[in-house]
């Protein structure tokens, strides 16, 4: 191998180790929002039911709230909030909020011919999730 080369591949690992950090935080709050996720479909399809996609709608309802609430904080904070973003946002939150689930709700929804139950989540999911978080963010902002 040519020194050159040899400097790239250094510089390169110097350039992954430097995020590994981050990656960890990152991993950390994903692991604790999955199990957040999965406990709390658990309670709702077990006190509500499978007619609806309850389940997904109060996770992201909760997740909405949260990260209208947390940018509200990071706003407002004057100390740097980086590490708690990545935790929180990319990793907690990214675990935690299920678009890809919303989603799949809706298209088998809408295979199976319930076609106004589709609309009614989608319509209700986004318009409570927006408010919730617009609320939320509103709310920390003032305080």
């Amino acid at each position: 191998m040519d020194m050159k080369l040899e400097c790239q591949l250094v510089l390169r690992m110097i350039n992954i180790i430097h995020y590994i950090p981050i990656f960890s935080l990152i991993a950390l709050g994903g692991a604790l929002g999955a199990c957040c996720r999965y406990a709390i479909f658990e309670i709702v399809i077990s006190s509500l039911g499978n007619d609806f996609p309850y389940a997904a709608l109060v996770v992201n309802v909760i997740g909405s709230c949260l990260i209208g609430s947390l940018f509200a904080v990071f706003n407002m904070s004057t100390i740097d909030s980086g590490a708690l973003r990545v935790f929180w946002v990319s990793g907690f939150l990214g675990a935690l909020t299920t678009f890809s689930t919303f989603s799949m709700d809706n298209v088998l929804l809408f295979e199976q011919g319930s076609y106004v139950t589709a609309l009614l989540n989608v319509i209700i999911s986004v318009t409570l999730c927006f408010s919730v978080c617009l609320i939320c963010f509103r709310m920390i902002s003032k305080l």
